[in-house]
């Protein structure tokens, strides 16, 4: 599945607003309270899980409580426009094809989704499907398809979590219980019989995180040990990262470290998503990393950068990464960057728009906006390869 578009009317400060998304990796960038945030809550909407906690009580949406401020509308639309593969994304096009007006032709469907919220608490659903649209019932049922299936992976590197999702797991952090030295002892022979066979089984998981690891600077191994699941069908996973010296969890190592493999599980859990699942059922969700570049070091972020954006290539899986850091952009392809900025009026903050990037000189807005200064942009002048161990300021290396 890939994004291609989001739009909004009247929501938050999206007062009349359509983003484009055309690459395998984008960036979306601006300010604090830019409008970032409300791009990714509509993405959510539309594609998380139910079952996740983002739906909990407060994160519905409602017009009451989401509708421009200034304006005195009584409607909210959001929208999102997506791409589906017949064979990459067989589980929501066999819905899609079966709800749709007429048989979809090819390998591929156009699939807009669009909610409008009015006062009172109403909503109407509408989804078209290659630009038919369909009745309510099949709209509702596509919609249901969207949310149900694994369609969305994402990070929040700025949001502390009491557990990390791998693709075999949930990871968590765990609290000590006081057991008596008797009780700690079978406890421990019937984990360590239980972490053996979970080795074993996780040697895939493991060989690919490894692989993703190596493609930063830095030399990890990768152990992947069980934790207690409490009677889940999930198997817990600990993870530790050893550098030839020291072999510690992950909750050990530095923020930078630690997000930068979360960041990279949640991709590996994407690629496995799509890989793993039969071809009947298979899914392909879009990933989205909230500030990657947190805790990093400007030269590491510029490293991640690039490791990102070649994931996205290489796995075929479409990565959003929401941004503060120039380091982060798409330098490849300049045109699959989003730059956000509020208008001012009477010396207060409006509406959300899209600012101009386009061109050769496409880095100077973002330079301006993220307070980088200009020159220091001159390497990445549109045309000009960039090595592996150039820092994107002024070409110095380290």
């Amino acid at each position: 599945m890939k994004l291609r578009e989001v739009s909004a009317k009247n929501f938050r400060t999206l007062e009349d607003l359509g983003v484009s998304f055309e690459d395998d990796y984008c960036t979306l960038s601006g300010r604090n309270n830019a409008g970032k945030t409300a791009i990714v809550t509509i993405i959510r909407h539309f594609l998380d899980n139910e079952d996740r906690p983002f739906f909990h009580g407060e994160n519905a949406l409602s017009f009451e409580r989401d509708h421009t401020q200034w304006s005195s509308t009584e409607e909210m639309e959001i929208s999102v426009r997506l791409e589906l593969d017949r064979h990459d994304d067989a589980e929501v096009f066999f819905v899609v094809d079966k709800f749709a007006s007429a048989p979809i032709e090819g390998d591929a469907a156009r699939v807009r989704i669009i909610e409008t919220f009015t006062v009172g608490g109403r909503s109407r659903l509408i989804c078209r499907v290659n630009g038919q649209e369909l009745d309510g019932q099949n709209s509702s049922e596509i919609a249901k398809k969207l949310k149900s299936a694994d369609n969305l992976v994402v990070h929040n590197s700025t949001v502390p979590s009491r557990s990390i999702y791998y693709f075999s797991g949930e990871m968590t952090e765990v609290l000590e219980s006081h057991f008596s030295q008797e009780d700690r002892k079978k406890i421990s022979d019937a984990e360590r019989n239980l972490s053996n066979k979970v080795k074993n089984a996780a040697k895939q998981h493991k060989e690919d995180l490894s692989a993703l690891l190596g493609r930063l600077g830095e030399n990890y191994e990768v152990e992947l040990t069980t934790l207690d699941r409490g009677g889940s069908s999930r198997f817990p996973l600990n993870v530790k990262l050893n550098d030839k010296s020291v072999d510690v969890n992950l909750g050990g190592w530095g923020s930078g470290t630690q997000n930068r493999t979360r960041v990279l599980i949640s991709v590996l859990e994407a690629d496995r998503i799509r890989k793993s699942q039969s071809p009947e059922s298979r899914s392909t969700p879009v990933v989205i990393v909230e500030e990657p570049e947190s805790f990093l070091h400007p030269s590491a972020q510029a490293e991640f950068g690039r490791v990102l954006n070649n994931l996205a290539e290489d796995f075929g899986i479409q990565i959003l990464a929401t941004t503060h850091s120039p380091y982060m952009l798409n330098q490849t392809k300049p045109e699959a960057n989003i730059l956000l900025e509020r208008k001012v009026s009477r010396k207060k903050l409006k509406e959300t728009v899209r600012m101009d990037v386009s061109g050769d000189d496409w880095m100077l807005p973002f330079a301006d906006n993220l307070g980088v200064v200009s020159g220091e942009f001159i390497p990445w002048k549109k045309n000009r390869r960039i090595s592996k161990l150039e820092n994107c300021f002024g070409g110095r290396r380290y």
